[in-house]
């Protein structure tokens, strides 16, 4: 019962953590967006650290069960690595590194049962649906204004990979509402990566394995693709003409010769091409491209907006290798796992958790998403820890 507890009180202050980056927004003027010199960003992650831990040494999770083996030479490499070339941008992303691994490992401690699993997907449907009407309020009543907006497709990437996950499941139509409406806020806000996240979510899901209905989703999916590819909005913000074809479309997105619109990537990639150039193996040290992005910038401070460049800015080529086995050891322990599966529940938590690791590298690709911790990773790593956790027996 006590542990029991201990589950509520956890995920209680990491609902808390997703909810305070939009406080400012919803209280505005009335909540500051800084307090003591951090945003509420900063705040929410630190503040799941510090439960984390707590949390960690209190219910002391198995170290085995957790697909940590694959995690630990990255983590190993960032840790020993810090201790050569410390700095105090290195230590803050050396920890929002690993504290989502570490947030998994405790998820992965406690128990779960259909009770436990209907109240946080429940809560976190209505925290979900709050964002959401957040997202809406700023867009059409504050000229577009919209709180954390490249963030928040990340965090409904989740909700919509669940939601289309119970849909396959059960065929309630409402949990395919719910994953439409989440899909209004990328294809409003024009997130081209998001765009495209949530339609790899909806075609490539593991859940639906009736075959003629995978190919009738599939075929849904398709003329979703076509439809936005061929909209207005999106062909103006990806194409410097303002139209485009498929054939435009291009991997590389830095190349001078490419007709894509990178907002403004490719500036970031010509002020690292030098550090990546002389240090390619080893890299150039933790968070070392703060400075050369803050140099063009001109505020101090600016990001790679891809994760990729910016590990293998960091930590090199090494690095990179590193975190791509975790993530690839990972998947496949999982869907190992998952083809064992019987239980609903755990077939909900494993397949919804297998496609978002396209969501992740995808996000990768073109964004930040590892310094976003609150709104993706915590929950992908939630998600991992809970698809290796123990389910009580159904009584």
């Amino acid at each position: 019962m006590t542990k029991d507890k201990h589950f509520y009180v956890f995920y209680r202050w990491l609902f808390f953590a997703i909810v305070l980056p939009y406080m400012p927004f919803l209280l505005d003027p009335y909540f500051p967006p800084v307090i003591a010199g951090f945003n509420m960003t900063g705040w929410a992650w630190m503040i799941v650290f510090l439960v984390s831990v707590y949390y960690f040494m209190l219910i002391s999770p198995s170290l085995k069960i957790y697909p940590l083996v694959f995690w630990f030479p990255w983590m190993l490499y960032i840790m020993v690595y810090l201790l050569f070339d410390f700095t105090l941008p290195g230590l803050q992303l050396t920890v929002q590194i690993l504290m989502p691994i570490f947030v998994g490992l405790v998820a992965q401690g406690f128990s779960y049962n259909k009770e436990k699993l209907h109240w946080l997907f429940r809560n976190f449907a209505f925290i979900s649906i709050g964002i959401i009407l957040l997202f809406f309020y700023g867009y059409y009543f504050r000229d577009n204004y919209t709180p954390n907006g490249a963030q928040t497709p990340m965090l409904l990437a989740v909700t919509a990979s669940l939601a289309i996950g119970v849909f396959f499941l059960t065929y309630h139509i409402k949990y395919l509402l719910l994953y439409l409406v989440a899909f209004t806020v990328p294809l409003l806000g024009l997130t081209r990566m998001g765009i495209a996240v949530f339609l790899v979510i909806f075609i490539f899901n593991f859940i639906n394995k009736n075959i003629l209905s995978e190919l009738v989703f599939t075929g849904l999916g398709v003329i979703l693709v076509i439809v936005v590819f061929n909209s207005k909005g999106f062909q103006e913000k990806t194409f410097f003409s303002g139209r485009g074809t498929v054939s435009d479309l291009s991997v590389d997105y830095y190349s001078d010769e490419g007709v894509m619109n990178s907002s403004g990537r490719r500036v970031w990639y010509y002020a690292l091409e030098k550090g990546l150039r002389q240090s390619p193996v080893f890299g150039n040290g933790p968070r070392s491209e703060l400075k050369i992005l803050g140099q063009v910038t001109g505020t101090g401070h600016g990001e790679a907006h891809n994760d990729y460049l910016a590990v293998r800015y960091s930590y090199g080529y090494v690095g990179l290798t590193l975190l791509l086995i975790g993530f690839m050891g990972s998947f496949v322990s999982l869907y190992i796992l998952y083809m064992r599966q019987k239980d609903p529940y755990k077939i909900l938590v494993i397949g919804s958790t297998l496609v978002l690791f396209y969501a992740f590298l995808m996000f990768m690709y073109t964004d930040n998403i590892m310094k976003y911790t609150t709104f993706f990773p915590i929950l992908f790593f939630c998600l991992i820890g809970m698809s290796f956790a123990s389910f009580e027996e159904k009584k």
